[in-house]
């Protein structure tokens, strides 16, 4: 066994045995939930390159969920082993194994707490797509990754006006391959909030220190501090003074600039459903707007001019949301600095399994239902910062028995190091229809387009699945489906087809 292996395998144990042991110490409940899915797919293009090759791919994959949650402690481990058999083509077969594992842990109670995760599986790397893992594809540009963190953290309240936190997460990236840099991240921070007896004086003081180590490649490092104080002048004036200092090395140095920034403002509240902010000082300017004027609906702007820390300079950020009875809208934007495993960070550590262009849960094509919690991340960043600047529409609508979705997003990535632009344009729309109480429908529809500047060839992606699911009974399922996958680029050297089609059967026992 490898020194990745022997780590994953000790830590899975370690946390495994430590959080089994709270739990049952908290009289928690264990729970076993093992299921195995049997499929035969066809494609026409398993390699998805233009010498077509069609093959008929025989799976059978068993899963095991353990989970124990107690009052103090929750375990999660999901394992999978997605055995494949490739008829007609010389590669054969090949096993992939997936492993998740998480705890969260209350070790004494109100004070000190230890979370941590940790993953095995396999990812694509490379060429500037966001599109996920295909186990079944025969590519070369796939890795094993496993993924590892550690967070203690202390959290305690002083008082009713006090709070304290303290906290150290320290995170590791391991790719199987010559292309992709490992990594390990190392994160402190501190922060303390409170306010005066009477509550007219409160305060915030926040610290944080980040490094990103790279195998290959340049490092990076931040350290930010930041003082904030308020004082309510009447029931709706709250006059705030704040203070900053920024320092960082990432490897693009235009995207970062090092210096203190000290402002003065206001913050107005005359209602429930309106807040206005407005600040003003050296290096710092800041303007907002909150409306809220029903439970339903939500208007967020806010305006940012700050000359140090990452992103110097002008920036946005909005937040638009409305539902009604059926429908959901939200429109976004935001500009930060950030990295491409970052981006994948954020789209599985709070909600997992969900899309990242309509924010919805991911539907499970076997069984129809949203996908179960995984804790799956990649806490490590193997790769360099660029400037994301992204705008966000969506809007779905349900009934009891149908669900519709539309999307569209427009990204662009700036690196100013290498005076490169990426543009990146995306729209969804899914239909999905509950027949009957057994029987159900999904279609989807998505579109991609990348361009680059430099160093890479601009193309775009049409993929078009649609998925049958029948309820046989209430542990096994069976699904039916067929797609197609089309990429164009401008070298014409990347274009490719591929249709599939499929058959499934899911057991739970």
């Amino acid at each position: 066994m490898n020194a990745t292996a022997t780590r994953r395998f000790l830590f899975i144990r370690s946390l495994a045995y430590l959080s089994i042991c709270l739990c049952a110490k908290a009289g928690a409940e264990i729970q076993i939930h093992p299921s195995v899915s049997v499929r035969e797919t066809y494609s026409d293009n398993i390699r998805q390159n233009t010498q077509e090759t069609a093959v008929l791919v025989s799976e059978i994959t068993p899963v095991v969920e353990i989970i124990s949650d107690g009052a103090r402690s929750d375990f999660n481990l999901n394992y999978s082993m997605q055995n494949l058999n490739f008829a007609g083509d010389e590669s054969g077969g090949n096993t992939n194994h997936t492993l998740a594992a998480g705890t969260t842990n209350e070790l004494i109670e109100d004070w000190f707490y230890l979370d941590g995760e940790t993953s095995f599986g396999q990812r694509v790397f490379g060429g500037g797509s966001e599109l996920g893992t295909d186990t079944l594809t025969l590519i070369d540009n796939k890795s094993d990754v496993t993924t590892l963190r550690v967070a203690p953290r202390i959290d305690h309240r002083f008082g009713r006006h006090n709070r304290v936190i303290l906290g150290y997460e320290y995170g590791q990236v391991d790719y199987d391959n010559l292309v992709t840099s490992d990594s390990t991240s190392q994160r402190a921070n501190f922060q303390w909030q409170g306010q005066s007896q009477a509550g007219l004086v409160n305060w915030l003081f926040s610290y944080e220190d980040l490094q990103l180590d790279r195998d290959f490649g340049s490092d990076s490092f931040s350290e930010t501090a930041a003082v904030q104080s308020g004082m309510r002048v009447t029931s709706e004036l709250q006059l705030v003074l704040r203070w900053g200092s920024s320092n960082a090395d990432i490897p693009d140095a235009e995207l970062s600039v090092d210096g203190d920034y000290y402002s003065g403002g206001l913050i107005y509240t005359p209602s429930r459903k309106l807040q206005l902010t407005l600040f003003g000082g050296e290096n710092d300017a800041e303007a907002g707007i909150l409306f809220v004027p029903s439970q339903r609906s939500s208007f967020r702007v806010i305006f940012r001019d700050r000359e140090v820390g990452l992103n110097p300079g002008e920036s946005w950020f909005a937040a638009i949301s409305h539902r009604t009875r059926r429908v959901t809208f939200n429109l976004g934007y935001s500009e930060k600095v950030t990295t491409e495993q970052i981006l994948q960070v954020e789209g599985v550590r709070y909600v997992v399994d969900v899309d990242p262009v309509t924010g919805l849960l991911t539907v499970d094509p076997l069984t129809g239902r949203p996908l179960p919690p995984r804790l799956v991340l990649d806490v490590g960043i193997a790769d360099s910062e660029f400037l994301q600047k992204r705008g966000t529409f969506s809007i779905r609508y349900d009934n009891r028995r149908h669900s519709l979705t539309l999307s569209f997003f427009d990204e662009e990535r700036v690196r100013p190091a290498v005076n490169r632009l990426d543009d990146l344009t995306g729209v969804q729309f899914g239909w999905s229809w509950q027949m009957n109480s057994r029987d159900k429908l999904n279609l989807s529809v998505s579109h991609e387009e990348n361009e680059f500047d430099v160093f890479a060839t601009a193309f775009d992606r049409l993929f078009i699945p649609i998925t049958f699911t029948r309820a046989i009974n209430e542990s096994m399922n069976f699904s039916t489906g067929v797609s197609r996958l089309q990429q164009r680029a401008d070298s014409g050297v990347m274009d490719f087809d591929e249709n599939r089609a499929f058959v499934a059967v899911v057991k739970h026992f």
